[in-house]
């Protein structure tokens, strides 16, 4: 599969050879290939329509207005290079997951078991504290008293997740070359997830829940407040950066989880059982409990999956 995806990867977006027009939320195109699209699932195939344009030239089209474009970008992403980048794992879009490496088989269990029971080799480093790639950069200085809140705002919607360029590369300071951080994933993890479930890319679906656990898990893990002075802000630029993103996520994992709640079904009963074992494992900290009640009260079933999760010991093993 790995080879496969090294073939693929160099004609993502490429429209030379491409047959197939994706038209996502708000009318944007993504020239794709019909046998790419077929692979990865008989669902999308089956939506493909045909209709002449204005020069009278058939043109194939799937609509999906329903899904934004970035969205639509990184699944094509995974059918091109068997991974996806988002605004953590930039790069990750050059080298194949781990799921594709899966039996299908070996996808339907990992969708059963929950990520924190899977063994730690199937699944992705998603260290907020570790390198960034091996691109040396730097974070945004601090030295203007600019409020963090409203750099992590900026350019994202009302949902969470960025509509725009959340990486401003190629800049250039003292040498380095340097992002500027604009957004966070775990919105776009969930997403993710959904449009694998609706389209039925099972290893897409594994590998989005995945992300969307082990990201939360160490952002809820580092990124308290009582936490960040001594873990994060004593550090360098890189650490800086992730702080920022780790408050983000914190900020908004409640938002997160009330999405999750909302508009995945009952019957998808592991990632449903993720945000109440999260709960349950920061809960004797005062300022994470204060964080989260308002998300108990209106969710009475949640509120419930967290006081059975704190009737087993919590482990990190």
């Amino acid at each position: 599969m790995a080879t496969i995806y090294d073939d693929l990867r160099d004609q993502f977006l490429n429209p030379q050879y491409s047959d197939l027009e994706v038209i996502c939320r708000g009318g944007s195109k993504l020239k794709v290939h019909r046998m790419v699209i077929a692979f990865h699932s008989p669902i999308l195939d089956s939506m493909v329509t045909e209709s002449r344009d204005n020069d009278g030239q058939i043109v194939s089209r799937i609509e999906l207005q329903d899904v934004d474009f970035t969205i639509v970008y990184m699944m094509l992403q995974f059918f091109y290079g068997g991974n996806y980048n988002d605004y953590e794992r930039v790069g990750s879009f050059h080298s194949p997951s781990y799921v594709v490496f899966m039996t299908p088989q070996e996808v339907v269990a990992g969708l059963e078991t929950l990520p924190c029971l899977q063994n730690a080799s199937t699944t992705e480093d998603t260290s907020v504290d570790g390198e960034y790639d091996d691109q040396e950069w730097d974070g945004q200085d601090d030295e203007d008293g600019e409020d963090d809140d409203e750099e992590i705002s900026e350019g994202s919607s009302s949902s969470g997740s960025s509509q725009g360029e959340v990486r401003q590369e190629g800049k250039d300071r003292d040498g380095k070359r340097y992002r500027v951080f604009n957004g966070h994933n775990l919105f776009d993890s969930l997403q993710v997830y959904r449009v694998a479930s609706r389209f039925n890319v099972l290893p897409l679906k594994l590998l989005a829940r995945d992300r969307f656990y082990r990201t939360a898990e160490k952002v809820l893990q580092f990124s308290q407040p009582r936490k960040r002075e001594g873990k994060w802000w004593t550090h360098d630029d890189q650490r800086i950066y992730r702080s920022k993103l780790a408050e983000a996520i914190y900020k908004d994992f409640p938002h997160v989880v009330r999405e999750l709640y909302d508009t995945i079904p009952e019957s998808d009963t592991v990632i449903r059982a993720i945000p109440p074992m999260l709960i349950a494992a920061g809960y004797n900290d005062d300022a994470f409990r204060d964080h989260t009640k308002p998300l108990l009260e209106d969710y009475p079933g949640l509120a419930l999956a967290v006081t059975e999760c704190m009737r087993i010991p919590y482990s990190k093993e």
